[in-house]
Parts: structure tokens; sequence; C-alpha cells
């Protein structure tokens, strides 16, 4: 009884894609008043086209045209509520306001952005 031994047949080469990645850079204050947080948005959406970013802050200010123009940001914004507080009324209201911010960013982190691989926050200068 002989045995023969069949060769495997080669499959072709298919170059192995990476998985999309998701970063999310926040910034606790107005997005366009803050280019350190634009400018670092760029860098991580150039590192990869496999790397979508969402920017995510407060609405108000244009952000830098290398912003708007990149294909793999996407700008996430809302407005906050009680922006201007009554002197009278701010101790009652403050943590309300902050309350409210807190459950804004909250939904658009955890809800609206979706699955996340990485966090980059800027808390703004006290």
């Amino acid at each position: 009884m002989a045995l023969s031994r069949r060769r495997p047949t080669k499959k072709p080469h298919v170059p192995r894609r990476e998985p999309t990645r998701h970063a999310v850079v926040m910034v606790l204050g107005d997005v366009g008043r803050s280019p350190r947080m634009q400018y670092h948005a760029l860098s991580l959406a150039r590192m990869s086209p496999n790397l979508r970013v969402t920017l995510l802050g407060y609405a108000g200010e244009r952000c830098v045209p290398d912003v708007a123009q990149q294909s793999n940001i996407d700008l996430l914004t809302f407005t906050p509520h009680l922006q201007r507080l009554p002197r009278k009324l701010f101790l009652l209201l403050a943590p309300i306001k902050v309350l409210l911010q807190l459950l804004q960013m909250l939904w658009l982190l955890l809800v609206t952005a979706g699955s996340v691989d990485l966090v980059l926050l800027q808390n703004p200068p006290t």
C-alpha cells in the first residue's frame, strides 16, 4: 500500500486590513477656541486612515480649516444650558448647571459617539 502526500494548495496572499479604531478628543469648552485640542485631533487623524476621530465639545467658534477638511474627523458639539447665571441665584443654579453639562457630555460620549478606543480630555484652565 503506497501512501501519497498531497501538497497543500497555496492560498493567494490577501493583505490584512487593520480594524477601524475610534478616538474621542473631548474639550470642556468651546471647540473652536481650543486650537491645541483641534491639532491633537488632526494629528491623531493623520496617524492612520483606520483611525476615526471625534472632536467633542461646546458649539461656538469655527474649527481650523484643516480639521474641517480631514475626512476621518467628526465634530460633535452641544450648546451648554444655563450659560449666564443670575448672581443672586448662582449658588442654587451652579450645581444644576454642572450636572446638566455632565449629563450632556456623558450622553455624547457613551451613546452618540459609540464604541471608543481612546479618550483624550482637556479641562479648562481654572
